[in-house]
C-alpha cells in the first residue's frame, strides 16, 4: 500500500504547483551528480543534483495560487535552453534573495540556460530572472471595471 500524497497548503484548483514541482523533477533527472546551478541577479550557486533538487522544490513550498506559463525550450547537443514564467502570492519568506512582503502577488520570469556534456547530462544551469511585483493600479481596480 502506497502512503498518501501529502495535502496541498492550498485548495485552489488554479494552482500549477504540482505541474512547477514536476518540470523541476524532470529537469533534475538530467542533471549531473555535480550540477552547478547559479542565479547570479540573486547572487545564489548551488552545486550538486540533490542540494539544486531541494533548493528548487523548497522555492516552489514558498508559492500559493501558483500559475505557470512555459514560453519555449530548445536543445541541441551541446545546451538547453528553458523560459518560463510562475505568477503567484509570496507568504514573506522562503525564498533567497528577494525581498517582498507577505501577500505581495509576484511574476518570476526566468530563462534557463543548460550546459550539456557528452552523455547530454546538464553540468551547468544559470537562471537570468526578473522578478516583479504585481501591484494592482487603483485605475483597474474591481469596483472601477464594474461600474
Amino acid at each position: 500500500m502506497s502512503k498518501p500524497e501529502p495535502a496541498s497548503s492550498t485548495d485552489d484548483p488554479q494552482d500549477d504547483r504540482a505541474r512547477l514541482r514536476e518540470l523541476v523533477e524532470a529537469q533534475c533527472r538530467q542533471y549531473d551528480d555535480e550540477v552547478e546551478w547559479s542565479a547570479p541577479r540573486r547572487g545564489i550557486s548551488v552545486r550538486g543534483r540533490d542540494a539544486v533538487r531541494r533548493f528548487l522544490l523548497d522555492e516552489i513550498d514558498s508559492m500559493s495560487c501558483a500559475s505557470i506559463t512555459e514560453l519555449r525550450a530548445q536543445q541541441s547537443s551541446v545546451q538547453a535552453i528553458r523560459e518560463y514564467s510562475v505568477r503567484f502570492r509570496y507568504p514573506g519568506a522562503g525564498i533567497v534573495g528577494v525581498e517582498f512582503p507577505a501577500g505581495a502577488r509576484l511574476e518570476l520570469e526566468r530563462l534557463s540556460i543548460a550546459t550539456l556534456d557528452v552523455r547530454s547530462r546538464i553540468v551547468r544551469e544559470c537562471a537570468i530572472e526578473t522578478w516583479t511585483w504585481l501591484r494592482r493600479s487603483p485605475r483597474l481596480a474591481r469596483r472601477d471595471i464594474e461600474h
